[in-house]
């Protein structure tokens, strides 16, 4: 999400911050499904939406996102919903009802930040999500050695998740993602794709 100012373009890293300090992040949730139900049936990409705590931490928030997500099931089958580790660690039970409805309409679920609590991995066999990000703390820290990045993999992969290495930007960083048997990687080695309604 990234909303522009003039000929000025803020970044959610920008603001997001400022947003949970509030407590307005499910508006912000909120404000991006209502775009997607208006415009996100302009594409056929797959869309991912990342929920902020205040939502998942909801239910009434967590019972009109499933609403939302029966209102529109030809987005929801192209929706991967990801969460951050520690909300599936506060409001499981939240993430468990929002990504089986998911699932049954043929969408995702996603862990993002994956590994920033270990004691995450019961939860997470449990949950069994079809991809955790692997946050890129560590990965763009040369402290951390390949050794422990690959078993992180190898822990998601034993619960049949997709790993996703996140904020790849350099060609070597792309090359380690392969040495630490990761699935694939995000991040700007090409251009970011602008969604803009009726051109793409």
């Amino acid at each position: 999400m990234r909303f522009r100012e003039g000929d000025e373009v803020h970044l959610a890293s920008t603001f997001l911050p400022i947003a949970w300090h509030f407590g307005i992040g499910a508006q912000m949730d909120r404000y991006v499904l209502d775009w997607l139900s208006r415009h996100g049936h302009d594409t056929d990409y797959r869309l991912a939406v990342n929920l902020t705590q205040d939502l998942v931490g909801s239910d009434e928030e967590v019972d009109g996102l499933i609403e939302w997500l029966k209102t529109y099931p030809t987005l929801a089958c192209r929706l991967d919903l990801e969460v951050t580790e520690e909300s599936v660690l506060r409001h499981t039970d939240n993430v468990q009802r929002l990504f089986r409805v998911a699932w049954n309409l043929g969408g995702r679920g996603g862990i993002d930040r994956f590994a920033r609590n270990l004691n995450s991995l019961p939860i997470l066999s449990r949950l069994r999500p079809d991809y955790v990000k692997i946050d890129q703390t560590f990965f763009v820290r040369d402290d951390v050695d390949n050794e422990f990045l690959h078993s992180l993999c190898m822990a998601a992969h034993q619960i049949e998740a997709l790993v996703i290495v996140t904020r790849v930007e350099s060609e070597a960083q792309r090359a380690r993602v392969t040495d630490i048997g990761a699935d694939g990687y995000q991040g700007y080695l090409a251009p970011a794709v602008t969604l803009n309604p009726g051109a793409n």
